[in-house]
């Protein structure tokens, strides 16, 4: 479990507090602090809280005893698990806990990785039982921003990053597809959903999973199951037989609810993730995936994406990262804008000029942005895992 007051990882046996109405309250070894276990109810899943809220107990038998042990969600299936729980009952996969480096297995009191030596493993799985090697269901048991990291395969990774040669060339930018995200970037995910109302997503970094793809489709019921049946076939098939790896580039796929990222730029993760928080607000997510196919309506999107991402910066105070977002973003619209008022017969001879229009716009946008150099909030989210190797 995750300390609420510095998200070190707290050790916890939740078989040991099985039958007590009010655990005792451990303390964090990194902050000092005391925090409070409780049983949360509807979901009768343990969690960490701050301490002063009113505690609520499990229902109570003519003994005294609790009748019920904390529960929670199988992310594949749906079916009511015991948190501590190794393997679903309902679809007998594997909820063990596993290390975001190497994808081995890890005990769940550990902190560093017996196999590849990665430290903070709270920061990637805070709590043990929460998915299968390589595609773990959740960061902790409250966190509804998933974020996952593919295991390094360096040839593989080599092979994308020339393969997304065009994208850095036009974008002017070494980073795009480059296939090596820093993890302060996922930092911001996180704070950039808390920020917009905790939204639930998953986020793959640099990850080939297809089986995870599969239960993701079929777990989104925010979309209508013709438009799953129909465009997610289709999504399979394309994500399995050109494996993203390898071909594919950043990108929001509302079917799976799920930002794929193989950039080390944070402005384009913001920008996927903004798409991301204009689908979650939407009413009917799927009518308004389907829409796209009219251009007003991509170019909308794009520059409600982009907006997310630089409001986003702009309330941090970070003005450089603010200037290199302009950057990419600005010329990255005018490609779409491109492909929407010039004929695809002609597109050939004058794409130079729509994208260097591009860069001259963002640069000049970039240049406004002023004021200090990086606020309070822009460093202490920068500077959180930079004790990480």
């Amino acid at each position: 479990m995750n300390c609420p007051f510095c998200e070190h990882v707290v050790p916890l046996d939740p078989a040991a507090l099985e039958g007590q109405t009010r655990p005792a309250p451990i303390r964090c070894e990194s902050c000092g602090r005391n925090v409070e276990l409780v049983w949360a109810l509807p979901e009768m899943a343990l969690r960490l809280v701050r301490p002063g809220p009113v505690l609520k107990a499990l229902p109570r038998s003519a003994g005294g005893q609790p009748t019920g042990s904390p529960l929670r969600r199988c992310p594949f299936c749906g079916g009511s698990v015991l948190a501590h729980a190794q393997k679903c009952r309902h679809c007998r996969r594997w909820l063990c806990r596993t290390c975001p480096g190497c994808g081995g297995s890890v005990p769940s009191e550990a902190s560093v990785c017996p196999t590849c030596g990665q430290r903070h493993l709270g920061i990637q799985v805070a709590s043990p039982g929460l998915g299968p090697p390589g595609e773990a269901p959740g960061n902790h048991l409250t966190d509804p921003c998933r974020i996952y990291r593919g295991r390094p395969v360096r040839p593989v990774d080599f092979v994308g990053h020339l393969l997304s040669l065009q994208e850095k060339i036009l974008l002017l930018d070494l980073r795009m597809g480059n296939r090596s995200v820093p993890i302060n970037i996922e930092s911001h995910l996180r704070h950039f959903a808390r920020e917009h109302g905790d939204f639930p997503i998953v986020v793959r970094v640099n990850q080939y999973a297809p089986s995870g793809e599969f239960h993701l489709l079929v777990a989104n019921q925010r979309i209508w199951s013709f438009l799953r049946l129909v465009y997610g076939t289709w999504h399979l098939i394309v994500y399995t037989l050109a494996p993203w790896r390898l071909f594919g580039g950043d990108c929001y796929q509302p079917l799976t609810n799920t930002v794929h990222l193989f950039s080390g730029h944070l402005g384009v993760a913001l920008h996927e993730m903004g798409h991301a928080a204009d689908f979650a607000r939407r009413r009917y997510p799927g009518l308004y995936m389907v829409a796209r196919i009219l251009p007003p309506v991509t170019l909308y999107q794009e520059y409600v994406a982009s907006r997310y991402a630089v409001r986003y910066l702009r309330s941090i105070g970070d003005v450089t990262a603010e200037q290199e977002a302009y950057k990419v973003l600005a010329p990255a619209f005018f490609t779409y804008l491109f492909g929407t008022i010039v004929p695809a017969r002609l597109q050939a001879f004058i794409f130079l000029p729509f994208i260097l229009l591009g860069h001259a716009i963002g640069r000049m946008l970039s240049r406004r942005v002023g004021g200090p150099a990086r606020s309070d909030t822009a460093q202490r989210i920068s500077n959180q895992f930079a004790e990480i190797p």
